[in-house]
């Protein structure tokens, strides 16, 4: 990033003093600069990130729709009574485990959106640690906040889809660091 920042500034440098001071020029600079880093990844490596988010859609906003469309009624934690949340969960689990097929990939799904979750905050707080990236972090997360914050109750996913690349970010770092760990263990 620091790399892309030192071409930018080069480039910025280069127009004269009146196209500086003009945001559309400088703006399309920046454009290209950025369409230049993004032609750089590596095919294996975009398809990656490409198929990890098309992954991670499918498994925590696309599910219940699709089989939704199936004629199939989800149900969902929220809408079962109990005393307790233990009473509740052993309802969901019944239901669950007593119900056809199409909810039965449900409960994988939720915990490989659990474990994107943990990676997630995992990267956030590796993120915050850096003093170095420390403040894109936090702009990240107050971008986040702010999302959530506007958003709370809200149970369309489509209010959710701009934080996704934001959550894709944090969990590809939270992922980087454990393999680093696991990698020095070796």
């Amino acid at each position: 990033l620091r790399i892309s920042q030192l071409i930018l500034e080069e480039r910025l440098a280069a127009l004269s003093e009146e196209d500086r001071q003009n945001p559309v020029l400088t703006d399309n600079v920046t454009k290209a600069l950025a369409i230049e880093l993004i032609m750089d990844i590596p095919i294996p490596r975009l398809l990656s990130s490409i198929s990890g988010s098309i992954a991670k859609f499918f498994m925590h906003t696309s599910y219940t729709e699709i089989i939704s469309n199936f004629g199939y009624e989800p149900f969902f934690f929220s809408q079962l009574s109990g005393e307790h949340f233990f009473d509740r969960t052993t309802k969901f689990l019944y239901r669950l485990l007593n119900s056809d097929s199409l909810m039965a990939p449900w409960p994988l799904l939720m915990i490989a959106l659990l474990i994107a979750r943990v990676l997630q905050f995992g990267g956030f707080i590796v993120g915050l640690a850096n003093q170095q990236h420390r403040p894109k972090i936090l702009f990240l997360g107050l971008s986040i906040a702010c999302f959530v914050a506007t958003t709370i109750g809200i149970g369309n996913p489509r209010y959710r889809s701009p934080l996704e690349p934001v959550l894709i970010i944090f969990a590809v770092a939270g992922a980087d660091a454990i393999w680093v760990r696991l990698r020095a263990r070796r």
